[in-house]
């Protein structure tokens, strides 16, 4: 039983705001986005943080050498 569905549980027939017709499309919608946050986020696939390239990699080691707050320099 979905809302919008024409089938009406108790609950549905008690509380009348907001009108289940009118939002029953939208929740759809967020039940569906949920599904499929859920399915990606336990997926457990690897974002492939090379395909970056070397610019990003060259801007955070250059600027955490010139501020002095990254790793002592090896001896």
């Amino acid at each position: 039983m979905s809302p919008g569905s024409g089938v009406k549980s108790e609950y549905m027939k008690r509380y009348q705001e907001p009108r289940w017709d009118e939002y029953g499309p939208c929740y759809r919608a967020l039940l569906h986005y949920r599904l499929g946050r859920r399915l990606l986020e336990q997926a457990h696939a690897p974002w492939l943080w090379d395909d970056w390239g070397p610019a990003c990699a060259s801007d955070d080691s250059a600027s955490s050498a010139s501020s002095g707050a990254g790793a002592p320099a090896p001896q």
